[in-house]
């Protein structure tokens, strides 16, 4: 049975899409008192506090309502001051908001984190968007590492792939693993093999470009046997061609100098819409990182971006963000493992 007091990476890394319960999901309230999860409800399990130290009461708390978490009058759930969200003015926290809202609450800290809450649930309906596939592609991969041989999987891209910012990066509880830990623990598990390892040369703020240009030294040098190619995020003004084109550079380089190594194309996450510093180009490089994918036999792509849009059409972008701009939290950390893992591994 689940304990829900407690990070547990193999019920974290149970596919979103499949079976009828959601574990620890993430929500925050702000001015509203009914809030949507990923799907409809038929029954709450369980709603904790960000640390899961905090059970709260059904009917005291909160209810099921109308297929919606409800918070009731004189709950003790956080709720997020719409002030603090949207502030008056300009601090060393905020950026450029849009709808009437100048300013918009930016930090890597546990005030969003704290304001979230936990919510496990049983629900009805059914996944109705794309479901990754085990990639032919990576086979190599996999049969390298189901040997019991050493293997290094490298993660090359920007904060996101940092780790940025999981709890246990924040250091604070639950202490969920960023995703790349996530990802290398499942493989250990699924080939029975605990010489997996992952290299992690990524940098924030880092771009395509800069990714191309360090290829050599953080790629190649390294001699993976896998690449994990997680750059976007941060070419919001970069048109999707020239991504693509800088994204094929980094391939081309990279396959030149280590022949028959796989390579994963990871879409990435999407900003938050009102974040207008950093939302911009990102939703239009799936499709070019997929057409570039089909160049190659061992080249594919791992659909991110897809797959964080179809969270966003029922959860809000301060569901899932960490840092209220650009980076996931412990509930899409989990989506980035998960959907990572159903390509690799199935």
């Amino acid at each position: 049975m689940y304990d829900y007091t407690r990070y547990d990476p193999d019920t974290y890394l149970l596919p979103y899409w499949e079976g009828d319960t959601v574990y620890n999901e993430t929500v925050m309230f702000m001015n509203e008192d009914k809030v949507p999860l990923l799907y409809r409800p038929t029954e709450i399990i369980s709603v904790r506090s960000s640390d899961l130290k905090t059970e709260f009461v059904a009917g005291v708390d909160y209810e099921l309502r109308d297929g919606k978490l409800c918070r009731l009058a004189g709950s003790a759930m956080p709720l997020m001051p719409e002030e603090v969200y949207y502030p008056a003015e300009p601090t060393q926290i905020c950026h450029c908001g849009i709808d009437g809202h100048p300013y918009l609450l930016w930090g890597d800290d546990k005030l969003l984190w704290t304001h979230q809450v936990h919510v496990t649930y049983r629900h009805a309906d059914k996944w109705d968007a794309l479901i990754p596939q085990k990639s032919d592609k990576l086979e190599a991969f996999r049969k390298k590492a189901a040997s019991g041989e050493r293997v290094t999987v490298l993660f090359y891209g920007d904060s996101i792939t940092t780790g940025a910012c999981s709890s246990k990066h924040l250091r604070l509880e639950p202490y969920c693993d960023t995703w790349t830990r996530l990802v290398i623990y499942a493989l250990r598990k699924h080939f029975k093999n605990d010489r997996i390892y992952a290299a992690n040369p990524s940098i924030g703020g880092k771009n395509a470009q800069w990714g191309l240009e360090e290829v050599d030294e953080r790629a190649i040098g390294i001699d993976p046997d896998l690449m994990i190619l997680a750059f976007g995020m941060n070419n919001r003004t970069t048109e999707p061609e020239v991504f693509g084109e800088i994204t094929k550079n980094i391939v081309d380089r990279f396959r030149a100098e280590c022949p028959g190594v796989p390579v994963a194309l990871l879409s990435t996450m999407l900003p938050h819409f009102r974040a207008v510093k950093y939302y911009g180009l990102q939703e239009k490089q799936e499709p070019v990182l997929a057409a570039l994918a089909k160049q190659y036999p061992d080249v594919d792509l791992i659909p991110m971006t897809s797959m964080y849009r179809r969270a966003l059409k029922t959860k809000r972008d301060y569901d899932m963000n960490a840092n209220n701009i650009n980076h996931p939290n412990d509930f899409a950390v989990r989506l980035y493992a998960q959907t990572i893992l159903s390509v690799l591994i199935g």
